[in-house]
């Protein structure tokens, strides 16, 4: 917060820099509230999950007798804490849409630009003609593998400690799939295949929802793995349309939010030395994006 250069008019300027230390005062006491488990209070403010939030927590204070951070499961704790940190900024002149993680999840994708390129290679050298179903399920389990391990980024689970990773971290193999404890990629596949195969002379055009997870690599692997599936014709640009969801609010440190996503097109699309295959493969991101997503 400190180091934000806000662009504001000179004559603003100074009422900024005091408004920075009543949100760091503001965001002090929130820390010390959690960590010397004080009393979760209702939420007093405009935004309109404020109703769901207060009957959330009425219903918690009808169960226990002592709600405090502690005392309640961790999902409420950690989730009441992030709502009010944004709150803190909410309720700010100069700070309203303030991302106190932008940086962070930026230098996440930044370290990661290796294997992203690798990524965007193998991506391209797909044919419109791997479209059997050997050759596609092939291509399906190797980029949803991809996608899963992509939330090795998430940093809350780091603490916000972001890690450079090289390469060979990310190219799939036995060991990797070994590591997942529930394994259910084959029914993933056959479900897919049930749900995408449209006849064609069916007209109807169907809607797929996804709920984005951690910017960053996690969300360059997510749109690799959409890409991916409109290559290889499981999901016809003609028939299925892409609705995505991210976060309205900073949430757990780096899960997406709809600047992340311009970011991240920009980012590729302006820096010098990212390689042709990533930024041709950044095009079709931003022709899906705007057009069709």
């Amino acid at each position: 917060i400190v180091r934000i250069e806000l662009q504001l008019p000179v004559d603003q300027q100074a009422a900024a820099e005091e408004e920075t230390k009543q949100v760091i005062e503001e965001l002090a006491k929130l820390k010390y509230e959690l960590q010397t488990n004080k009393p979760i209070l209702p939420i007093i403010s405009t935004l309109s999950d404020t109703r769901a939030w207060n009957d959330l927590l009425t219903d918690e204070y009808r169960r226990n007798d002592n709600v405090v951070y502690f005392n309640v499961s961790w999902l409420l704790s950690e989730c009441y804490f992030y709502r009010m940190m944004h709150e803190i900024f909410v309720r700010s002149k100069y700070f309203q849409n303030f991302d106190q993680f932008f940086s962070i999840k930026k230098e996440s994708f930044i370290h990661c630009l290796k294997p992203a390129e690798n990524l965007a290679k193998h991506l391209l050298a797909l044919s419109n003609h791997d479209d059997q179903p050997q050759s596609q399920e092939s291509t399906f389990r190797f980029y949803t593998l991809h996608s899963l391990w992509g939330n090795k980024f998430d940093l809350s689970l780091s603490c916000g400690e972001r890690k450079q990773h090289t390469v060979d971290d990310f190219v799939f193999n036995e060991e990797l799939e070994s590591k997942i404890i529930v394994n259910d990629l084959k029914r993933f596949w056959s479900y897919m295949q049930r749900l995408f195969h449209t006849d064609d002379n069916d007209k109807q055009t169907y809607r797929i929802d996804i709920i984005l997870d951690n910017a960053g690599y996690e969300l360059f692997t997510d749109f690799c793995w959409l890409e991916a599936m409109h290559t290889i014709g499981l999901l016809p640009r003609d028939k299925f349309t892409v609705h995505l969801h991210v976060k309205c609010m900073p949430w757990f440190v780096s899960d997406t939010m709809t600047n992340d996503i311009k970011w991240l097109m920009k980012y590729i699309n302006d820096t010098p030395g990212i390689s042709r295959d990533l930024k041709q493969l950044n095009e079709r991101f931003n022709e899906n994006f705007h057009n069709r997503h």
